[in-house]
């Protein structure tokens, strides 16, 4: 197996070419617990790696008993807009598979070309426009060939995660407002038909409340855009997406072909803050055919099957 590593050197740590550098390897057994093994390790100077071939060094990795248990090749790069010849490589604390990529500055990004004006979610007037809190990350990723690719990842929260929602809370109480004005102007029924349209028009006045209330609380709502999911329980952001992102990213090799791929990410959607306990849509409808079994045929029953039952049976189906 080959694993990938990167080492930092900044200008306050006063590396010169006769600084030495150790690099340990260690067998991890449990990285939760910090459980891990010495397996070997090596020893060079920074002149050493500055004088190798393409700045590329290899060592043999040795034991305690210095016993050969495998190898280290060491790259270093040059940053493009430096004139210091000492390599200059940043860290990035992630790392993952057990391969870390190297971070790299802007720099490696100028000579991209016009088009970055477009694969920039922070130049990109119509996206700067809808998203907001941008995380920017650049890398460069080793090559076993012993090229490297440049990768631009950019990260925004959107907007309209809180402008939809309201929009169509707003379309919701709408038009269940328009459905109550329709009962009341039927005009004079027969008692069995009034009880039926009064049960009715409560049921929608209620949820008509409930819409106005959470209509209030996303209006009031000042906090950021995004929605993290240890809040999707909270009944005033029940209609917003939960862990909803778009994510950029932008890929460019050595000969200056580059693709960008756009990602949007969303939590399932779900009844957080209403609970599971009482059961979902599907249960509701089960309770409701029972409810038809067991229910009188008399002339006096009415069974009502409102417009939203019809719907909830096409969703699950």
């Amino acid at each position: 197996p080959i694993f990938l590593s990167s080492i930092a050197f900044f200008q306050d740590a006063l590396v010169n070419q006769m600084t030495q550098v150790k690099l340990c390897v260690y067998d991890v057994k449990d990285r939760s617990q910090g459980t891990m093994y010495l397996l070997g390790s090596g020893l060079f100077t920074v002149k050493d790696l500055l004088q190798a071939r393409n700045h590329r060094l290899h060592l043999t990795l040795r034991s305690a008993e210095n016993e050969r248990v495998g190898n280290i090749t060491i790259i270093a790069w040059q940053m493009e807009e430096k004139v210091d010849p000492k390599p200059q490589v940043t860290k990035s604390p992630d790392t993952n598979s057990g391969r870390t990529v190297i971070p790299v500055d802007e720099s490696l990004t100028e000579s991209i070309g016009i088009r970055s004006k477009f694969a920039a979610l922070r130049k990109d007037t119509l996206l700067r426009s809808v998203f907001g809190g941008v995380i920017c990350r650049m890398y460069r990723f080793p090559t076993m060939d012993g090229n490297h690719l440049r990768i631009l990842e950019q990260m925004a929260e959107s907007v309209l995660s809180i402008h939809i929602p309201r929009q169509f809370v707003k379309l919701l109480l709408e038009e269940d407002a328009a459905r109550v004005c329709e009962l009341e102007e039927l005009g004079e029924l027969s008692p069995c038909w009034e009880n039926l349209r009064r049960q009715i028009v409560t049921q929608y006045q209620t949820i008509i409340l409930t819409y106005q209330e959470t209509l209030t609380d996303l209006h009031q709502y000042k906090g950021p855009s995004f929605k993290a999911s240890s809040m999707k329980a909270d009944k005033k952001l029940e209609f917003v997406p939960t862990n909803l992102h778009i994510q950029r990213m932008r890929v460019q090799d050595d000969c200056g072909t580059d693709q960008t791929y756009d990602i949007v990410t969303i939590g399932a959607p779900a009844a957080h803050c209403q609970g599971f306990k009482s059961g979902g849509l599907r249960k509701i409808l089960h309770k409701f055919e029972e409810a038809k079994k067991h229910t009188s045929s008399s002339s006096q029953s009415i069974i009502y099957i409102p417009q939203d039952i019809v719907r909830a049976k096409e969703i699950i189906a």
